[in-house]
């Protein structure tokens, strides 16, 4: 799925851009907000935010890959437990 930059000027404006795109897309399906560029920080992932270097990066990845797979039968075993 294509990333879709578009540009608002207001909360109106937002809204009826959210709910136009929604009315594109099938019910099953979600939008997600990933937040913004500002002069003060970047768009980053959060591994990436406290790292400098990218082997730093590729453990705490590879960690939490490793607890998402640990993790992962419990929460197809209890949908509650997922969705908390």
């Amino acid at each position: 799925m294509p990333v879709i930059d578009i540009e608002v000027t207001s909360i109106k404006d937002l809204v009826g851009e959210v709910l136009s795109l929604r009315g594109k897309r099938p019910k099953a399906s979600y939008l997600w907000f990933r937040g913004l560029n500002c002069k003060t920080h970047s768009l980053l992932p959060k591994l990436m935010r406290d790292s400098k270097f990218e082997q730093e990066v590729f453990e705490r990845e590879k960690r939490l890959l490793t607890r998402f797979r640990q993790l992962l039968p419990h929460l197809v075993a209890d949908p509650q437990r997922a969705s908390a």
